[in-house]
């Protein structure tokens, strides 16, 4: 058992906390629309690297950890299969 120190969070990270814990479940864009209107600091930079911070720089871990803990239902995970789709899709157009 690993007994490790904790990191205390800075004030822009424990503003995303309050946030996450405020909506319950949702997505990083949910997330985002928590923030004040014009707030730069918050842009996506902030999120990768909060992210990094939290999920060892890993999109797949940050995603997992939702779906473990959010409990979420059939039709949240049948909207992110489509995200992911369509994403695949405009990421396999821009290659060509």
């Amino acid at each position: 058992m690993c007994v490790c120190a904790m990191k205390e969070l800075t004030k822009a990270e424990e503003q995303v906390m309050q946030y996450l814990w405020k909506i319950e479940k949702g997505f990083l864009k949910d997330i985002i629309e928590q923030f004040p209107v014009g707030k730069k600091e918050y842009s996506a930079k902030f999120f990768k690297k909060w992210v990094g911070s939290f999920f060892n720089n890993s999109n797949k871990n940050f995603a997992s950890f939702f779906m473990d803990e959010g409990d979420m239902d059939l039709t949240v995970l049948e909207e992110l299969k489509k995200m992911i789709e369509q994403e695949i899709e405009t990421k396999k157009t821009s290659r060509k």
